[in-house]
């Protein structure tokens, strides 16, 4: 048992998540009561985007061995893929308690704080201690630069989500962030096919919703107005949950735009008026 949870986790760490999953299906009988078993379980199912599998597997770990502080990261991360992002900072802070020298805590910190997007700044300094920690470390890199382009900072942000891209596989919101970034710095030649890649990599409505808003703004800046129509209609045919009301009305508004109506305020008939023809009396001989 313990070879193949070695194993697993290898094959984990290597990125061959389907091949550490069929590791742990051989063993899943002989290691029913091992908390590592479930966490290895819980990586593998989110590295899939399985979240409610992933949460399951990480709670059963939890349950099973709570003195595990790697587990709390876990679920903290769970929650965020959840979009539940004020449940993970239970677990950020029980971690917090005990352990301060671990980069993947502090750049999951500085998520809680680009998630709740009230606090950038505080989010900037724990992704800046995540890297002092670790210069690889790619999740500090991918919300350093989410964050730099939420307060407008594009050239910032690109940089980081290249660096980013560079120590782990491409992401959708590594590949969106990027596009956006490309053109808030005006060059929407380029977003546009940044963004037709990002598309390959949603995998839920509310990418696909991210997705259609920005791409039908680049589209309309580049005057490709089929693409931004299509785009447009798609974000209004995607569940109304998912959708913010403000994009909804955004597409409605180009859509639909108000058509201008000529309005004609009568006035009155002007009344004619006769003029008073002078009268000169002429006196002979004067």
């Amino acid at each position: 048992g313990a070879a193949h949870l070695e194993l697993a986790a290898y094959y984990l760490a290597r990125g061959q998540v389907e091949d550490a999953l069929a590791v742990l299906e051989d063993v899943e009988a002989l290691l029913a009561d091992h908390p590592q078993f479930y966490a290895l379980r819980a990586q593998a199912h989110l590295a899939l985007a399985h979240v409610e599998e992933a949460h399951a597997d990480a709670m059963r770990a939890h349950e099973l061995d709570i003195t595990d502080l790697s587990v709390y990261l876990l679920l903290a991360e769970i929650n965020f893929d959840k979009g539940r992002p004020e449940d993970a900072l239970a677990y950020l802070q029980t971690f917090g308690l005990y352990e301060q020298e671990d980069a993947r805590y502090w750049a999951l910190l500085g998520r809680l704080y680009y998630e709740l997007g009230e606090d950038f700044e505080d989010a900037l300094d724990a992704f800046d201690e995540a890297l002092e920690l670790d210069d690889e470390n790619a999740l500090a890199y991918q919300y350093r630069g989410l964050t730099a382009l939420e307060l407008g900072d594009a050239a910032q942000a690109m940089n980081d989500l290249y660096e980013a891209r560079k120590y782990t596989s491409n992401t959708f919101e590594i590949s969106l962030g990027f596009g956006r970034a490309m053109w808030m710095v005006d060059k929407a030649k380029d977003a546009l096919p940044q963004m037709n890649a990002a598309e390959k990599l949603a995998v839920s409505d509310l990418d696909f919703a991210r997705l259609y808003y920005y791409r039908a703004q680049i589209a309309v800046d580049l005057r490709e107005l089929q693409r931004a129509e299509l785009d447009w209609q798609a974000l209004l045919d995607l569940p109304e949950e998912i959708v913010p009301e403000e994009w909804r009305q955004d597409a409605e508004l180009y859509l639909n735009p108000p058509t201008a109506t000529l309005t004609i305020t009568a006035s009155q008939t002007p009344t004619p008026t006769t003029t008073q023809t002078p009268t000169f009396t002429i006196t002979p001989g004067e």
